[in-house]
């Protein structure tokens, strides 16, 4: 069924989750240069349609793709057709790498969206063991901070432009039924349709040293406001909506 659905994004993907052109100061390039310092195998765990991939290839010796949906793989190695260091694997993470091991600087950029927890935590233990010793994984996922943020600026949205009472919550988060169990007990929200996993800072820590890594370093990934809306009021300003990005090395 995930494979079906990714699948079906094809060419939109790239609209969808184009965090490193949407990447408002460059932090997911600038932990890429800083940590690779030195290393010559990447790997991009859920490369997509290979958004990272250049970034990668220009900068490391080797760089493995992984990819569990066919079509978005196919579209990756379009990506990338001018770079002949870029080995491509279709492979589901919550079970395996083919094979794929000796990485030094692993991406990974939301990938972990899942609802399921095991299969979040399979995904996470899956890469450690693909990574070489003082080797280091950028993981990038969904913030919940920024999602309630963003909620709150849309309700200040309706507000200005005259709305009141429940008319003040339109296209805002459900704040009841199953919609509000799964944001309270499990962080999930609606994200176009598809129930996706959100992050509160310290849980993407928690997460990581659960599955055996140590988190060195989080930061925001800053997106413009137009991510989030179509048109969004001049008054709008920073802070802006992020993801988190978060470095860490397997122990």
């Amino acid at each position: 069924m995930e494979r079906q659905y990714w699948d079906s994004l094809g060419d939109d993907f790239e609209d969808v989750f184009d965090v490193t052109g949407r990447d408002r100061i460059g932090v997911l390039k600038r932990a890429v240069v800083r940590y690779g310092r030195g290393a010559r195998v990447a790997a991009d765990y859920g490369c997509g349609i290979g958004r990272t991939l250049p970034l990668l290839a220009a900068r490391f010796r080797q760089v493995h793709a992984l990819e569990f949906a066919p079509r978005l793989l196919a579209i990756a190695r379009d990506h990338c057709s001018e770079f002949s260091n870029v080995a491509f694997h279709r492979t589901d993470l919550t079970r395996s790498t083919s094979g794929v091991s000796g990485v030094q600087l692993g991406v990974c950029v939301n990938v972990l969206l899942s609802p399921d927890r095991s299969r979040r935590r399979a995904i996470l233990r899956t890469m450690r063991r693909s990574l070489a010793r003082r080797s280091h994984l950028i993981l990038v996922v969904p913030s919940l901070e920024s999602a309630l943020f963003t909620n709150s600026r849309l309700v200040e949205w309706n507000r200005r432009a005259g709305l009141r009472g429940a008319e003040l919550l339109r296209e805002a988060l459900a704040a009841s039924g199953r919609a509000a169990r799964d944001l309270f007990a499990e962080g999930v929200l609606d994200a176009g349709g598809v129930r996706t996993r959100h992050y509160l800072r310290e849980e993407a820590v928690v997460a990581l040293q659960n599955a055996g890594y140590e988190p060195i370093e989080v930061r925001k990934v800053e997106y413009a406001w137009s991510s989030q809306f179509h048109r969004p009021p001049k008054w709008m300003r920073a802070p802006l909506p992020w993801d988190w990005l978060l470095v860490a090395r397997p122990v």
